[in-house]
């Protein structure tokens, strides 16, 4: 799907920008930083399989109420099903006027595309995961080295279910791998962080599920 609504409008609340999406492999217009980090959680999200902001509007054909059409922030695919989403500060979703038109546009949704709406607030992006994602966003373009992979996995089996990132330094030079190529395999969900702290050399990491 291509970008429906014209973004250019920018205040302290909301913030035109466009982010690389490693889902996708294409830019995505995002209307607020909210939406921003929902949507590097969701590259980093191994059931979602692809999604798009800004997706098509819903038009009122029927003139009900005193809406003419209705864009969602998000087009949500989780394999074989999709979720169009909609992002929100936590802060406003409490007043009774929110529920009302978020109830309003959950109906509509389901009506018009026989999907559900799904609200996406500041709960949902934990600031420390972000944090880390940040980090692991640029490494995510290299390409693993399934050999190196098992070496490393079997080297953490070996210390107990974890060991620090600089403890695997030695493999990657045995492979004339650099030294920061667990970056790749943190990246790549390979592996993953014990604590959602700023990635270090001390970094304490485990085999991920």
């Amino acid at each position: 799907m291509s970008l429906n609504r014209q973004i250019n409008k920018a205040s302290t609340m909301k913030i035109a920008r466009n982010d690389y999406s490693i889902t996708t492999r294409s830019m995505q217009a995002m209307e607020s930083m909210l939406e921003s980090d929902v949507g590097l959680m969701l590259d980093f999200d191994k059931t979602v399989t692809a999604f798009t902001t800004q997706p098509d509007s819903l038009l009122n054909h029927a003139k009900e109420g005193n809406w003419r059409q209705y864009t969602p922030d998000l087009l949500v695919m989780y394999g074989s099903e999709s979720k169009f989403g909609e992002t929100k500060p936590e802060a406003r979703t409490h007043s009774d006027k929110f529920k009302q038109k978020y109830a309003l546009h959950q109906r509509i949704v389901r009506e018009q595309t026989g999907t559900e709406l799904e609200l996406f607030t500041e709960p949902d992006v934990h600031p420390h995961r972000l944090i880390q994602l940040r980090q692991l966003k640029a490494f995510h373009r290299f390409e693993a080295i399934p050999t190196l992979n098992q070496q490393i996995i079997q080297f953490i089996e070996s210390r107990g279910g974890v060991a620090k990132l600089e403890e695997l330094e030695s493999i990657c030079e045995q492979h004339n791998a650099w030294v920061s190529y667990p970056m790749v395999m943190l990246a790549h969900q390979v592996i993953r962080s014990v604590a959602p702290n700023v990635i270090t050399r001390s970094t304490v990491v485990e085999v991920a599920a």
